[in-house]
Order: C-alpha cells, then sequence, then structure tokens
C-alpha cells in the first residue's frame, strides 16, 4: 500500500508490525512510534514534526531525505534504514530534535547540520562527516570512531569522546574549554 502527500497526526503504534508500506512527502504530527518492526516498507521525503520514535526494528525498510522537527529519537539505528550503495542518507534536516542511544554506522553525512541538537550516549562509526556542524550540541557520552570529521565545526559542543589517533580531523574546529577532552585517549595529563 502507498501513501503519498498523507497526513498522519497523533498515530500512536506500540510493539505492531508495518508490513509493505510505503510513504511519500507524508507528514507525521505528534505521532508516536515505539518498538514498531518496520517490514520491507519505504519513507521518501517525509516530515516529522513532534513524533517520538523508539527503538525502530527495520527489516529490508529503507529511508531517503526525512526531515525532523521537535521530535525524540531514540535507540535509533540508522544504518539499518540506508538505501544500500545509494547517494541520498536516511535524514536530510534535523531542528530541535533530542537523539539518544542512536547509531550511524558507516554513512555518509558530509556537511550535514547536527548543530544545536542534543546527541547523546550516540555513536559515529566509520561516518564521513566533513564539513557537518555539530555547533552547540549537547553530545554527552558520543563516541566518534574512524570517522572522516575533517572541517567539522564542534565550536560550543561539549561532552563529545574524540580520539584524534582513530578520527580525521584536519581543519575541524573546537572551542576550549571543552577541546582539552581531545587529549582524553592520549594519555596527556593537563594540570
Amino acid at each position: 500500500m502507498e501513501y503519498e502527500e498523507k497526513t498522519f497526526e497523533g498515530l500512536t503504534l506500540s510493539q505492531e508490525t508495518v508490513c509493505g508500506k510505503s510513504f511519500s512527502d507524508c507528514t507525521f504530527v505528534r505521532c508516536s512510534f515505539s518498538g514498531v518492526r518496520f517490514q520491507q516498507c519505504a519513507f521518501r521525503d517525509c516530515a516529522f514534526f513532534r513524533c517520538k520514535i523508539i527503538n525502530p526494528e527495520p527489516e529490508r525498510t529503507q529511508a531517503k531525505h526525512l526531515r525532523f522537527e521537535g521530535c525524540s529519537l531514540a535507540g535509533v539505528r540508522w544504518e539499518d534504514f540506508a538505501v544500500p550503495g545509494g547517494f541520498a542518507g536516511p535524514l536530510d534536516q534535523l531542528s530541535g530534535c533530542e537523539l539518544k542511544y542512536n547509531s550511524f554506522f558507516q554513512l555518509r553525512l558530509d556537511g550535514f547540520d547536527f548543530s544545536g541538537q542534543a546527541v547523546m550516549e550516540t555513536v559515529f562509526d566509520g561516518c564521513s562527516l566533513a564539513q557537518s556542524s555539530f555547533r552547540g550540541c549537547t553530545l554527552a557520552g558520543t563516541l566518534f570512531t574512524a570517522c572522516d570529521l575533517r572541517g567539522a565545526d564542534f565550536r560550543d559542543a561539549g561532552g563529545y569522546c574524540i580520539d584524534p589517533r582513530q578520527n580525521k580531523l584536519a581543519e575541524a574546529r573546537f572551542t576550549l574549554p571543552e577541546a582539552v577532552r581531545l587529549f582524553d585517549g592520549l594519555g596527556v595529563r593537563i594540570e
């Protein structure tokens, strides 16, 4: 079943299975999806406003160009929504969102604007994040491993865990005192 340019408002699904649905240019307002299994679904150019998405379980489900505003996103494995070999990633825009316990594995997010978001206890592993902005982000417990962070902006961001030996950091921007965290994995003591 295919939905195009449809608005879903106040929809609440918990521990249910959604199978074989396609959503194009759809809008979701104040919806809640908790532990929902999405099987063979597709989300293209959809917008989510003040929604709560917790621990989705995608199976052969793809997402492209999604926009989130004022949403709470917990336990999302964004790599499971990525189109294999595709140039378009699942995310297009975040505004006023809280991401907690998310994972981004080997995704191309060059130039993505995370600025001002709360991205906590999240893992970026093997991602291309060149020229991305994390400016003003709350990154409590967020880990970056094997990422391309060249030219990324971390000014006024706090709480991140970035090992300079494992990530490409040329031209990345940081502010003090938080930038001292870059020395954590190097065994350097600053007094």
